[in-house]
């Protein structure tokens, strides 16, 4: 649960033409897209998409959410995970801020990336 590095997920596709990947839900700075190891593009903003522009045939999508510090540094006692943000009033050892138990937040994929072929 303490794991602050950078997660790829490796997705096997059989492609007919130039496909669009949407990415809407995930949990990390930057999730970058790669095919058969060379980086196409970053998912940053809205509308979470990037172009497969490949050839026919099999290939391997390679997501990477990339890694923060929070787990490792952040305010993991704070009781109020909805919060957006860290301030030193997020460290403390008593009253209604605090949790004894550690208040993870989620982090990578959310849920399954979307693909859509492109109109010829």
């Amino acid at each position: 649960p303490f794991y602050v590095g950078n997660v790829t997920y490796l997705i096997d596709l059989d492609m007919e033409s130039s496909y669009i990947l949407r990415a809407a839900h995930f949990h990390s700075p930057l999730l970058t897209a790669a095919i058969d190891g060379r980086r196409i593009g970053s998912i940053v903003i809205a509308p979470y998409e990037v172009q497969l522009p490949v050839s026919a045939g099999a290939h391997c999508l390679e997501l990477t959410a990339c890694g923060h510090r929070f787990k490792a540094f952040g305010p993991l006692h704070m009781a109020d995970v909805d919060r957006h943000f860290v301030s030193p009033d997020g460290w403390r050892t008593s009253g209604d801020y605090w949790s004894p138990e550690y208040r993870f937040r989620p982090a990578g994929l959310l849920s399954r990336p979307r693909i859509w072929r492109l109109k010829d």
